[in-house]
């Protein structure tokens, strides 16, 4: 559904951020997280290895 879409989320690294940017990823989309503060946290699909880390 979001193949080939971006999106970059803030708050991402916990709570409804985090579950909003688990979700576009699990629907296609590349994401970049963005939390001030925070710890980066990548969401890599295993059945893609181009997302991975």
């Amino acid at each position: 559904m979001l193949t080939g879409k971006s999106a970059i989320v803030t708050g991402s690294t916990s709570g409804i951020g985090l579950a909003i940017a688990t979700a576009f990823a699990a629907h296609g989309a590349d994401v970049m997280l963005d939390d001030f503060g925070r710890q980066f946290r990548h969401i890599a699909d295993p059945a893609r290895p181009d997302r991975s880390p």
